[in-house]
């Protein structure tokens, strides 16, 4: 716990993961070993150091939302593998807006939606992505009273002129900041060595939760595209009918 408080500074991004089984992060999780396999799937949170010992983070429990609390309090215990980030060159970092904008957002509201916006994008084809990729489907998770945890840390970076990535604040996942190696460099990581058969029964857990999730998904997103395509045959076949002519029958009078 003490080296991480002696090399942390203000501005810093840190990495979260929960040891163990935990359902509301696996949406997250699956996303993560799509992008880098199984590895880095444990990074599921980030949060924004302060300094002295407080960071700031949009979470669903227990307040829902962005809130500040002690670092020391919160994920320097045993249950949470920890990874920490700092913007570089840190000189250049326009740290203290980035912080100054995290606490403007204090007691915004969670933003449910991205759990399920990064889930769809790794199991809809590649050409039906543009249906929950586009300005319309970012407009509606740009809420700027609810934030995803990295959707506040990013959109802080943007507002302070660090960004670094070329897509929108709100499509970039915790783990996108440690892909980024050109913006950001590690500077503590703590990750529990386990026993090989709790990592064989926790492994095990989380692709059933995978499972059940895809599922639950693949048949949300499979009953609206149904519904869709199924209002636009009555829709196509009631147009047909309005724009074929009335043609009346001949009645030949027979002498």
């Amino acid at each position: 716990m003490q080296e991480i408080l002696e090399k942390i500074k203000p501005g810093d991004i840190i990495l979260t993961g929960k040891r163990g089984f935990l359902l509301n992060s696996l949406p997250i999780r699956f996303s993560n070993f799509f992008k880098s396999g199984i590895k880095n799937r444990l990074w599921t949170h980030s949060a924004i150091y302060i300094g002295d010992d407080y960071i700031i983070e949009s979470i669903i429990s227990p307040s829902k939302g962005v809130i500040k609390r002690k670092l020391s309090d919160s994920y320097l215990k045993n249950e949470y593998d920890i990874l920490t980030l700092r913007r570089i060159p840190y000189t250049k970092y326009n740290y203290s807006k980035v912080v100054n904008y995290c606490k403007s957002r204090e007691k915004s509201g969670y933003d449910f939606k991205a759990l399920t916006y990064f889930f769809l994008m790794e199991i809809i084809p590649s050409p039906l992505v543009s249906l929950i990729s586009n300005d319309t489907v970012d407009q509606l998770l740009n809420n700027s009273n609810n934030y995803f945890c990295s959707e506040l840390v990013a959109e802080a970076l943007l507002m302070s002129g660090d960004y670094c990535f070329d897509r929108a604040p709100n499509q970039i996942r915790p783990l996108d900041f440690l892909r980024n190696s050109y913006c950001f460099q590690i500077i503590h990581e703590d990750k529990a060595k386990e026993p090989n058969w709790k990592n064989t029964v926790f492994n095990i857990g989380y692709f059933i939760g995978i499972i059940i999730w895809g599922i639950i998904l693949i048949s949300i997103v499979l009953s609206i595209l149904i519904i869709i395509a199924t209002a636009f045959i009555f829709f196509l076949g009631k147009t047909k009918k309005k724009d074929e002519p009335n043609i009346e029958p001949k009645v030949q009078n027979e002498l």
